[in-house]
């Protein structure tokens, strides 16, 4: 079962979630923003007939499209779940910085998502035995570093990561990373300040 309570921001109207793609076999929940969008819709040309003005389903036609070529294109904060009914399989990821939180339940029959804890809290016959580390976290910084909660069984998705489930195996592996090196040549200072306003200008 996939649910979504959308805060709407991006086309409103037409942008209610769950999205499918044509056919309906494939679909995603999602939350967050992805300020590329529009970009992203272009770079897919004809190979997607678009239904809505959603940042949400430029997102799904791009991963279903490129895989984690297509979710390190995403410019943005997101948690998402992309899935197909075909054979039971899905994908969850995080955005790059974790901006969004992404939380997974895990046991040896069932395995569940959110975007807030306490949903996964509320949900009837898991298992909330404590993780010590994860108290431990708590206690020393009032926060839990990921992928530790205060739970033993629910995770937090590291940032830059995807979860991938078929076959009845799920498996979490990182699809993009922050990285910063040196200029590879020295340039005036004014370059540096006009490549810095631009940044600034994205951001």
């Amino acid at each position: 079962v996939y649910a979504d309570r959308r805060l709407a921001i991006v086309d409103r109207a037409g942008g209610h979630q769950p999205i499918y793609e044509a056919g309906g076999a494939r679909g995603i929940v999602y939350n967050g923003e992805v300020y590329n969008h529009e970009a992203l819709r272009e770079a897919l040309g004809g190979r997607w007939a678009f239904t809505t003005h959603s940042d949400t389903e430029a997102v799904l036609a791009t991963v279903l499209h490129a895989g984690d070529e297509g979710l390190a294109r995403l410019n943005g904060m997101f948690g998402l779940c992309v899935w197909d009914d075909r054979d039971a399989s899905f994908l969850l990821a995080r955005d790059r910085f974790g901006a969004k939180p992404l939380y997974v339940y895990e046991d040896e029959h069932c395995i569940a998502f959110a975007s807030e804890l306490r949903t996964l809290l509320g949900l009837e016959g898991l298992d909330h035995a404590l993780d010590p580390v994860g108290f431990q976290d708590y206690l020393s910084y009032r926060y839990n570093l990921a992928p530790h909660t205060m739970f033993a069984r629910i995770r937090k998705l590291p940032a830059g990561h995807v979860l991938r489930f078929a076959a009845g195996r799920a498996e979490t592996t990182r699809y993009a990373e922050v990285t910063m090196h040196e200029p590879a040549t020295v340039r005036p200072e004014a370059d540096y300040v006009a490549e810095l306003d631009t940044l600034m200008g994205n951001a």
